[in-house]
């Protein structure tokens, strides 16, 4: 994403965004314009425009409106595309059926492969469908009503394909939909990937179960190699090993120039949106809802790079975003950092913004802003452990309001196997003019919703496991508000070194 002006275009819509220029007063605003008359003024640094001509110029220009006086930030020329012919996937001779019973792989991935250049088109109905291969330059567009169904029999999303999962290399099921071929020591091997409109579902806490129990044919010979010891290590034993087995809902692997827009995401079966040694990727627009997905991430960028996400909404049994990069040795060994991440105009409910656990890769040049993580548990963290290793740098956050600020070196999930070399490295790291709640909601699992209970306490800045070893250099506190609590309650801070951190000014607000 570059400094200033930026676009996603289609045939008669475009949706500008820009990196913030400056943290706004009560009063500030921006305002973008398009040559044809439009005008809009926000606060947020995106914006959408409608019922615009294809295949036409629009020069756009950004202006910073501080004090009364205007600035101009930017300018720059945008170009919708061309409508492109549609294949209907209802039509002849793959004749999908929107009835939310009959199960269409087949047809659906007839239709895929034999596009040629044509959008993929989805009318309104529900498609049931196993596992799904696009290929580069493929676009899926589904009416506002359409939604393409992930069936929740494990068979469905067989052969097991080569991934990712909680950082390690191996075997799991396929994704509902899959793009491009793992190769850790590779470039990107497909490209040009858009997914909009309507909504992909898939098969929930059943195929969740399922896959759980079902993996058991695949590990039972690992299982059977460990003593109760090693055992032991894992979160939830057998559990656990067989639940990194499980598919994703979108999982996109050495895939470059992604959008996926305006699209209703979610109950994948483990983490949602996985993109593993990707680059070039937008996210705009969606809605990603997990209730109830033990590991139900909502976005994954795994060491990839170039990543935007802006203007979605999450609802998420575990991280609404995880910035991760492989894990232990072997992460440290394909040493490919995911870097240029930009989150911002995001409202979470869940389990809060994250780096880690798994970066062992490392992760440099995250910018987030205009976070709503209020109904989170918390805000914005960054974990590892003693066996991660792994350099994290150049991380900024401002403008937000979340529950806390966590920075956890003794993070005790997903711990198992072989340590490092060395420990993680923590350098540059800010916070600035963010409003902290110091209470979150915890998340309790149900059937096929969670629900919360009462705000839970929660120390406003916490930062523990950085002992003598654990240094870290430049972590910064600026401008931060401390929102005044219920009988008033007290903001705790728990930190366990005091060394390398500048506080700088906090005041508290009602």
């Amino acid at each position: 994403m570059k400094r200033g002006l930026n676009a996603v275009c289609y045939e008669q819509e475009m949706y500008i965004y820009f990196e913030r220029a400056v943290s706004l007063g009560e009063e500030d605003f921006y305002e973008i314009t398009l040559s044809d008359g439009q005008c809009v003024q926000t606060r947020k640094t995106n914006v959408s425009f409608y019922e615009l001509k294809e295949e036409s110029s629009y020069e756009s220009a950004l202006y910073l409106c501080v004090n009364g006086e205007k600035v101009l930030l930017d300018k720059a020329v945008f170009t919708t595309t061309a409508f492109r012919p549609r294949l209907d996937v209802t039509k002849a001779p793959y004749f999908a059926m929107g009835d939310g019973q009959t199960l269409n792989t087949k047809a659906l991935q007839k239709a895929l492969d034999e596009a040629d250049g044509r959008v993929v088109y989805f009318p309104n109905g529900r498609y049931l469908t196993g596992a799904l291969t696009l290929r580069s330059g493929t676009e899926l567009y589904l009416e506002q009503d359409a939604v393409l169904m992930g069936s929740n029999d494990p068979s469905d999303y067989l052969p097991l394909v080569p991934s990712r999962s909680e950082g390690l290399h191996m075997l799991c099921y396929q994704s509902l939909i899959n793009v491009g071929e793992l190769d850790a020591d590779g470039g990107c091997n497909a490209r040009n990937i858009t997914i909009r409109g309507g909504s992909i579902i898939g098969g929930g806490i059943p195929l969740m179960e399922k896959m759980e129990e079902s993996a058991i044919e695949f590990t039972k010979d690992y299982i059977e190699s460990l003593n109760e010891e090693e055992l032991a290590t894992f979160d939830r034993g057998i559990t656990t090993i067989n639940g990194r087995l499980r598919g994703r809902l979108i999982e996109m692997r050495n895939t470059e120039n992604v959008v996926i827009s305006n699209v209703n995401l979610g109950k994948g079966p483990y983490w949602n949106v996985h993109f593993i040694y990707c680059d070039n990727v937008v996210v705009h627009g969606c809605s990603i809802n997990t209730r109830g997905i033990h590991n139900g991430d909502g976005l994954n960028p795994d060491s990839s790079t170039n990543v935007t996400v802006f203007d979605c909404s999450f609802d998420t049994g575990d991280n609404c975003i995880a910035i991760k990069s492989g894990r232990n040795p072997e992460g440290n060994v394909v040493n490919r950092p995911t870097k240029h991440v930009r989150i911002f105009d995001i409202k979470g409910d869940g389990g809060g913004i994250a780096i880690g656990s798994e970066l062992s890769g490392g992760c440099e040049d995250v910018v987030a802003w205009n976070l709503d993580l209020t109904m989170s548990s918390v805000g914005f963290t960054i974990k590892t452990t003693r066996k991660r290793g792994g350099l994290i740098k150049n991380i900024h956050v401002y403008d937000s309001i979340m529950p806390n600020v966590r920075i956890s070196a003794v993070y005790t999930c997903n711990n198992d196997g072989e340590g490092a070399n060395e420990l993680t490295k923590l350098e540059n790291i800010s916070y600035d003019n963010c409003v902290l709640l110091g209470q979150g909601y915890t998340i309790f699992y149900g059937e096929e919703n969670i629900h919360k209970v009462e705000k839970t306490d929660k120390p406003s800045i916490l930062m523990i496991g950085f002992d003598e070893e654990r240094t870290f250099k430049n972590i910064s506190f600026s401008n931060m508000k401390l929102k005044k609590k219920e009988q008033n309650m007290r903001h705790i801070f728990e930190v366990d070194n005091l060394s390398g951190i500048d506080f700088g000014s906090m005041k508290t607000i009602e």
